[in-house]
């Protein structure tokens, strides 16, 4: 999911209901909250298809390779 969403490509996500602990969902409704994509469910599919509109997605960020490093640096005093 998240490999597509870099590639600045429109996605809609059809997550797993009958998962437990879905975090799948959580996820696609996390991403779906701040405009990155679209989700529904297999139910939903078709008319998900119908209205998908990819205006007013926003593009992905890309990921802060650094912010771990420097983490680790300030716990353990490297810097």
């Amino acid at each position: 999911m998240l490999d597509v969403l870099r590639l600045g490509k429109p996605l809609l996500v059809v997550t797993n209901e009958s998962l437990m602990n879905n975090h799948q969902e959580e996820l696609a409704n996390k991403l779906k909250d701040e405009n990155y994509l679209h989700s529904c469910t297999i139910k939903d599919l078709p008319q998900a298809i119908e209205s998908f509109d990819q205006h007013g997605l926003r593009p992905f960020p890309p990921p802060k390779l650094d912010i771990f490093p420097m983490f680790l640096d300030s716990i353990f005093n490297f810097s």
